[in-house]
């Protein structure tokens, strides 16, 4: 997993189970350090998981007392400090781990302003979501103000000024069993992009339809990190109004130093019809206008404006992006449809390129026992290094069904094979 901050790559000599068989989540790898946590609850309530870090070569037990259901997930930064938190029975309070000792952060007397209402997280209460660099922590309360801890001062800094700024807009997909667990592999949990100098957020007014204004905002640490309007937009918000995908339709983000890379949907694109069947034609006929819009640090660009973008795909390194979308080719006669191609497209420069382009027919039209990579199912980059994964499927079954022509042809039908190609650039 790519992040903004410096990463370590060693030489691969073996592949070993780090967690020895147990069902682990949400690994995060910090210079050769793997932090996760065990032990998902079945009282989703109180959420108590233990912490786990990986480090020269053995595994360490952080603590068994840690609350990720709804405060969010635990964080490291690239010195192994660890920020999580903890329900308190009556709050959800930010705790760091510096490597020796476990230090309280949110009121505690130690701590100079660190009385804060951080409230108890629940399906409807969003506070904590803490993230980490170099020993300092951006988080929010359960009003949405947004919070900055510096470990050298020992004191906490608010840095929004009215309701209008705060974080209230996070890509949390949560499962609706289970509010703030998100699919995995479909998103990272987060409120914000934290790497020291730039903190990154969105704050969310809601309209009708499921239409909101958007405003993304940043606070630097040359500003003395006093929030700033970076680009303000109509997206469509749909939540749990969505019948599949859910949240992860919503605006997502990724930003790296002062670049910013977002997705959306216009507003309107549809108020949701009563009736499945007829809200999943709707969604597929009206998913091609997803926009892709791009912040160099002094204004925003369009990348994309007229595809299907994968939900949640965009992703960004040192001004540099990459993300997957699909292609349909214009018919070749009115009223028939064109081909589809699933694409990986590379940013860099002001130049967009296409690195990769798989045609969406190919499992139609294999043959039996053939195997195949179809889907892409997530992408990352690294400087000019870009890597993604797809699903493979096998051809099990021919049968005849009629093509667009209406004239009877063997087509495939298909099943997972249970196995995930890793490809990289070039």
């Amino acid at each position: 997993i790519m992040y903004c901050s410096s990463c370590i790559c060693l030489p691969a000599q073996e592949i070993f189970d780090v967690t020895k068989g147990k069902t682990s989540f949400r690994p995060v790898v910090k210079n050769g350090r793997i932090l996760w946590f065990e032990n998902l609850p079945a009282n989703r309530t109180i959420g108590r998981v233990s912490l786990y870090l990986f480090e020269d070569g053995n595994n360490k037990l952080i603590t068994n007392d840690a609350s990720v259901l709804f405060p969010g997930w635990p964080d490291m930064d690239d010195n192994g400090n660890i920020v999580f938190m903890k329900n308190m029975g009556t709050s959800h309070e930010v705790f760091l781990y510096d490597g020796m000792k476990e230090t309280k952060i949110t009121n505690n007397p130690a701590i100079k302003n660190s009385t804060i209402s951080m409230g108890l997280g629940t399906a409807k209460v969003f506070t904590g979501f803490a993230r980490i660099h170099n020993g300092d922590i951006v988080f929010k309360d359960k009003a949405g103000d947004v919070y900055l801890y510096q470990d050298n001062l020992k004191s906490i800094q608010k840095i929004t000024n009215n309701v209008t700024q705060s974080a209230n807009l996070g890509d949390d997909s949560g499962a609706k069993d289970a509010p703030g667990i998100a699919i995995p592999g479909m998103a990272h949990v987060k409120y914000f992009e934290f790497d020291g100098n730039y903190i990154t957020w969105m704050h969310e007014k809601m309209e009708e339809n499921y239409n909101s204004r958007i405003s993304i905002y940043v606070a630097a640490r040359k500003n003395k990190f006093a929030p700033d309007t970076i680009t303000t937009f109509r997206a469509w918000v749909p939540n749990d109004k969505a019948v599949i995908p859910g949240k992860l339709i919503n605006p997502f983000f990724k930003a790296c130093d002062e670049n910013i890379i977002w997705q959306y949907y216009p507003p309107n694109l549809l108020t949701p019809p009563a009736g499945a069947p007829r809200m999943l034609k709707v969604y597929r006929e009206s998913m091609n206008d997803a926009i892709v819009n791009y912040y160099d640090g002094s204004k925003v660009r369009t990348l994309t404006n007229d595809r299907f973008v994968s939900l949640q795909s965009v992703r960004l390194f040192k001004g540099k992006a990459a993300w997957s979308e699909k292609r349909i080719e214009k018919p070749k006669r009115a009223g028939k449809k064109g081909k589809e191609f699933d694409e990986v497209i590379f940013y860099s420069g002001g130049n967009k390129q296409v690195l990769a382009s798989y045609p969406d027919e190919l499992p139609a039209r294999a043959t039996l026992n053939q195997a195949f990579w179809t889907g892409i199912t997530d992408v990352e980059i690294f400087g000019d290094d870009v890597f993604w994964t797809m699903g493979e499927s096998e051809c099990f079954q021919k049968v005849k069904l009629p093509n667009e022509n209406m004239i009877m042809e063997d087509f495939c039908l298909y099943k997972g094979t249970g196995r995930t190609g890793f490809f990289r650039r070039g």
